[in-house]
């Protein structure tokens, strides 16, 4: 019953949007009462930060798997995650928004719940970094070598290695941006268009960490 729950939700989320999700509506789907429903899940946002949770999953087995096919190269793996992340948000907006959006008032995902889902992406741009650093080829930020200044960015700087969290994270942020402006429809016209915009990025960010050789 929980996958059918689940299921129901996520296709009321495709059709209508995260901000929309009803535990009424769902129970119609499925043809029962919606006290049924928390049986299985306490409430909206048990469900939600449940989805939440195995969104993150996907992302992160659709880049593993990528990682996993990529080219040895540095760069071109890069890329090659780079492309997969888009991929996935492009082919599935509405989970993409679900994670990263602002769903309805009052809502945030538990970090305990989600957090581990939300690193697995995270660790293979770290791992690659690491790879780049044992080669003697990254090129880090200044900034982002100060312990104390990573520090600050609070536990996360303490389950990652300093300063790859930093480089990481910052990494991640400007394809996130790209993926996020595409999706709302925000990109001016031409830029968005297939991605062109992002592969210029993702190429330029290998170039400027020192992965291409």
């Amino acid at each position: 019953m929980v996958l059918a729950i689940k299921a129901a939700a996520r296709n009321q989320i495709r059709e209508r949007g995260a901000a929309a999700l009803s535990l009424g509506a769902i129970a119609r789907a499925l043809n029962v009462t919606t006290p049924a429903l928390y049986r299985y899940f306490d409430g909206r946002d048990a469900l939600v930060t449940s989805l939440v949770a195995d969104a993150y999953e996907e992302l992160g087995q659709t880049l593993e798997a990528a990682a996993e096919s990529a080219p040895a190269a540095l760069d071109q793996r890069f890329v090659a995650l780079a492309r997969a992340y888009r991929k996935w948000a492009c082919a599935s907006p509405q989970e993409y928004i679900l994670i990263h959006g602002a769903i309805f008032p009052g809502y945030r995902a538990p970090i305990e719940v989600v957090a581990a889902a939300a690193l697995r992406s995270l660790h293979l741009f770290v791992d690659l970094l690491e790879r780049a650093e044992s080669l003697g080829k990254l090129r880090v930020p200044r900034a982002y070598s100060n312990p104390e200044a990573v520090a600050r960015l609070g536990p996360i700087a303490r389950t990652l290695p300093i300063p790859m969290v930093a480089t990481a994270y910052a990494t991640w942020l400007s394809l996130h941006g790209l993926v996020w402006e595409e999706l709302l429809g925000r990109l001016p016209g031409g830029l968005g268009d297939d991605g062109a915009l992002y592969e210029l990025e993702a190429a330029a960010i290998a170039e400027r960490l020192g992965l291409v050789d």
